[in-house]
């Protein structure tokens, strides 16, 4: 210790950071205002997810996600920009401020880190549990305990980075009458032990937290996909073997299937690219450290000091993309976002304007919604031999007919015995029937009605019943 002190003492000058000007834009501009619009995104995101409570129950992985993602913008504005702009103005205040918090809010800004990474890789396996059958009971096992996840994540998150606040200290030198230089930051014995730091701290934790997190993430999505587009192109085949009456409503669904398809695509893409630029330098920033420390700091000097300033800045870009994902993937999430800043945007210009948007917004709703009760009361539904539940139009139109069956997602058309006016529908997993019967609510004494049927076998890769589809068209006899 007394080796050191005297080290200390004999370079008790104050040297600025390296790079200092390219730092100042990239982490004082740039990285400060990515963090402040980080914080207020996710603000909102955990805004819209405590007052929606249909959104809460069904996303309560990202509303905890986003205040991971609030207190990683924060750290990193607490860390690196006030580290840059004490350094960059000279201010003694700030420069003994944030040496004094140094420790512990650098440790809990990478647990933070981490357990915002397990809660990803938490939400991501709910969904590949839910595309495939045989892990129908370890996903309600998940949905039934999710605080439980969330628990384990946080501890995990603890476990493996907590350890970070006693690798890092902060010393003092009496004898330097600098206060700049006499500040130092450096790494603990316990970090220099070469089996702490290889074990542990390499393959222990940079395994648990970065590569098996990433593995996983990229397989689960990879995965999902695969298996949407295998159920997509089944439904394609089984909507081609309709009647041509049908053919415009299965060209529809189909394209809305393949609109799924490619937004699931984009969501895998996404979510991986940014847990991708977010990790992968710092991977190969610390492994470098590991296998060749002196080249990485004396011949790639530059590459070291900005890379890891550019490793951080990207953490804080994904957790500010993590709104935008949102919206883009998920309709309800995307409405949900646009109600909250229609609101909050008209509020500030007039309660007139406000009220007026409202009105608008609550009508436009409200006729939706009516416009979904009118067809699902349209289509009739047979009760008994010979009478029907219906609206007061019998006749079901081709594009009411479409709507229905695309709300209804996973239906399999399909017949064991051809009918005469759909001779195209056959499968042996279900049967189309086709039956005639006299109106008794038609105006013509020689109305009759022709029924078509189309019953669907249990489909083992969609966890809801069967259903029967009746679709009726009346032929009124000149």
């Amino acid at each position: 210790m007394a080796e050191n002190d005297s080290a200390l003492a004999e370079n008790c000058t104050y040297d600025p950071q390296p790079y200092q000007s390219v730092k100042i834009i990239m982490v004082g501009l740039c990285g400060t205002t990515i963090a402040a619009v980080s914080m207020l995104e996710n603000l909102l995101i955990f805004y819209m997810f405590c007052t929606r409570r249909q959104l809460r129950s069904s996303h309560l992985y990202l509303a905890v996600l986003s205040v991971f993602d609030i207190f990683i913008s924060l750290c990193y504005i607490f860390l690196m920009s006030m580290a840059i702009y004490a350094d960059w103005a000279l201010n003694i205040f700030f420069y003994q401020l944030w040496h004094r918090y140094l420790c512990s809010s650098f440790a809990f800004s990478h647990v933070t880190m981490t357990a915002s990474t397990y809660l990803i890789i938490a939400a991501t396996l709910e969904r590949y549990c839910a595309s495939f059958v045989h892990f129908r009971c370890l996903l309600q096992k998940m949905r039934a305990n999710q605080q439980t996840v969330i628990a384990i994540a946080i501890g995990l998150a603890i476990f493996f980075k907590g350890t970070i606040y006693f690798e890092v200290e902060v010393r003092i030198d009496p004898n330097c009458t600098e206060p700049f230089a006499a500040l130092h930051a450096g790494i603990t014995p316990l970090a220099k032990n070469p089996i702490y730091s290889i074990v542990w701290r390499f393959w222990i934790r940079n395994i648990m937290t970065i590569f098996l997190p990433f593995i996983l993430l990229a397989y689960c999505n990879a995965a999902i996909v695969l298996k949407m587009k295998e159920q997509t192109k089944k439904r394609t085949v089984k909507a081609l073997a309709l009647s041509p009456f049908l053919e415009r409503c299965q060209m529809q669904d189909t394209k809305s299937i393949r609109r799924g398809v490619r937004s699931a695509t984009r969501m895998m893409i996404m979510v991986v690219s940014c847990y991708l630029l977010s990790n992968i330098l710092s991977v190969i920033i610390t492994a470098w450290e590991h296998i060749d420390i002196e080249t990485l700091f004396f011949k790639f000097g530059a590459f070291f000091t900005l890379g890891s300033d550019v490793a951080s800045l990207l953490t804080v870009v994904a957790s500010a993309l993590r709104l935008p994902i949102y919206a883009v993937n998920n309709p309800q999430i995307r409405h949900e976002l646009g109600v909250i800043l229609e609101r909050a945007f008209h509020h500030g210009t007039g309660n007139s304007m406000k009220s007026k948007k409202d009105s608008m917004i609550t009508k436009n709703r409200n006729a939706e919604l009516a416009n979904e009760s009118s067809m699902d009361n349209t289509t009739p539904v047979p009760r008994s031999p010979g009478t029907w539940q219906s609206a007061a139009d019998d006749r079901v139109t081709e594009q009411r007919f479409c709507q229905a069956q695309q709300r209804r997602s996973s239906i399999k058309y399909s017949s064991s015995q051809p009918s005469a006016f759909n001779p195209n529908c056959t499968s042996s997993t279900g049967y189309c029937s086709m039956t005639s019967e006299r109106d008794s609510r038609s105006d013509s004494p020689h109305g009759t009605v022709i029924v078509y049927v189309f019953h669907e076998a249990d489909d083992t890769n969609i966890a809801e019943p069967s259903a029967e589809f009746v679709t009726r068209k009346q032929a009124l006899n000149q």
